[in-house]
């Protein structure tokens, strides 16, 4: 029968066997393996922690996957179990900690394809909403949405990639990135369904300035807006913002507004060190 002691004749301590017995299960070192625990039944352990993570990982990144191929995938998947220290026990989780060590180590993964960890985020983003806690609901405030500040629900992300990201798959590869960014927002409607909206470079301006003040109106963000980019007039900047708050309040990205007080409304040019790509659209949305 074998002994569960160590060289000094002392029996490890439980907390000591499950740190062996994790370290043999993320890399199948046998040199990690406690004492008592023969391989077979390691492995089922090995096999089946493994097939819950990769399982999470397939429908949490379906696109990237496809690229790699079943087995380099799969080959991925095992090194990221091996590697990574997870700060969190939650599985809604492993997405969000893949992503971050992929971003270590896609440069010599995956160099062919330059547009990988935009990618990851990408298809993160979709389960990052899905699963984000609900909000309080929020009032508008009785005068136009221009007048206010709108209120941008915490469950929609406006995201800007160097790739068109959304077109990406095993029958397009990108090895450079276009001349436009491209801008996307991602957010939860009405129903709880995940959406993905293409928009533009001001939409994008509107929607992040909107998230990071709340001592300006619309119509002064938009002002403002319309400042940067002299070939659009204010007329029309101000009257295509004023549509797309309109649909963005249809669609549950907008959830609310309030009143700002007269003393806080200071003009300002300044668009919060935003920087984009030049040559916008001139429409929004």
């Amino acid at each position: 029968m074998p002994s569960n002691s160590n060289a000094d004749g002392q029996s490890p301590s439980f907390q000591h066997i499950q740190r062996s017995f994790g370290a043999y299960v993320r890399t199948g070192d046998d040199a990690q393996r406690p004492e008592g625990v023969s391989r077979e039944r390691g492995e089922i352990y090995r096999e089946l922690t493994f097939n819950n993570i990769k399982g999470f990982l397939d429908n949490n990144f379906p696109v990237l996957s496809k690229i790699f191929g079943e087995q380099a995938w799969q080959d991925l998947a095992r090194q990221f179990v091996a590697e990574h220290a997870c700060s969190t026990p939650y599985f809604l989780e492993i997405g969000r900690e893949f992503l971050s060590w992929f971003r270590g180590v896609a440069a010599t993964q995956c160099g062919e394809w330059p547009f990988a960890v935009e990618l990851a985020h990408y298809e993160w983003a979709e389960l990052a909403i899905a699963v984000a806690e609900d909000e309080a609901e929020q009032g508008f405030a009785e005068v136009g949405l221009l007048d206010t500040r709108p209120l941008i629900s915490r469950n929609a992300w406006s995201l800007r990639y160097d790739y068109p990201v959304h077109q990406i798959g095993p029958d397009f590869l990108p090895t450079e990135p276009p001349e436009q960014q491209t801008f996307l927002l991602v957010y939860r409607d009405p129903q709880d369904d995940v959406q993905f909206m293409q928009i533009n470079a001001l939409t994008w301006l509107l929607v992040e300035n909107l998230r990071q003040t709340d001592t300006k109106t619309a119509d002064q963000i938009l002002t403002s807006i319309a400042a940067e980019f002299p070939q659009l007039s204010v007329e029309s900047v101000l009257a295509g913002g004023e549509q797309t708050l309109a649909e963005l309040q249809q669609r549950g990205v907008v959830i609310g507004s309030q009143l700002v007080a007269e003393s806080s409304q200071s003009p300002s040019t300044a668009l919060f060190g935003l920087a984009i790509s030049p040559n916008p659209d001139k429409n929004f949305c």
